[in-house]
């Protein structure tokens, strides 16, 4: 059958306090380091190589904040483009892939 990710709170909760830890652990290092959520990375490769993402700096969890923020304001065109004015870049030029948006809904 189908498998649930360990991601999840409620297959986290049932682990053994080792191995949730452990999940725990690396999900705050991706947290961090987006290129180590490979699924993640692999679904927003569109999203991260245009701006307003490409212009993060990697590190610390930057380049995923960018993403949930583009996500927020998808549907708010006025504040999308008001925010890329004061940082002197335009809002994406598409809307969010489908498969991005739901693994950063994941993370």
């Amino acid at each position: 059958g189908l498998r649930r990710s360990p991601r999840s709170p409620a297959v986290r909760a049932r682990l053994p306090a080792d191995c949730r830890d452990a999940v725990t652990r690396r999900m705050l290092e991706e947290a961090r380091n987006l290129t180590l959520d490979v699924q993640l990375h692999r679904a927003c490769s569109a999203e991260l190589a245009a701006p307003p993402c490409s212009l993060v700096a990697a590190g610390g969890g930057a380049r995923r904040a960018c993403l949930q923020r583009s996500q927020y304001l998808a549907g708010r065109p006025e504040e999308a483009r008001a925010e890329g004015e004061k940082v002197g870049a335009a809002p994406p030029q598409r809307p969010m892939g489908k498969e991005c948006a739901h693994y950063l809904s994941l993370s």
